[in-house]
């Protein structure tokens, strides 16, 4: 989990140091780092929903930022991670490697 919450507390102090301008379209909700950085969710739903993640060994060999990114979706109800669609990423990911 520090990964995550250093990702956030990085990308945040960059802009802030560097670019304070930036600070507003930082949490704005069509800006890219919005996808990124949901305001709404909590390191402990995060934290559940990567240990149900990977709790399933069909689910190892996806990478944490994809996985990651799947779970910040499915929190926001954009698109659950049904078994359907979980099995539709591991074919993707495996014929990628």
């Amino acid at each position: 989990m520090g990964w995550v919450d250093g990702r956030q507390n990085g990308a945040y102090n960059a802009v802030e140091m560097f670019k304070p301008e930036l600070i507003k379209r930082f949490f704005d909700a069509n800006s890219p780092t919005h996808k990124l950085f949901p305001p709404t969710i909590t390191v402990g739903q995060l934290e559940a929903g990567l240990d149900k993640f990977y709790g399933d060994y069909r689910n190892l060999h996806i990478d944490i930022r994809s996985a990651v990114e799947l779970i910040f979706d499915d929190i926001r109800g954009k698109h659950p991670l049904t078994e359907e669609y979980l099995n539709q990423i591991r074919k993707t990911v495996a014929n990628e490697q």
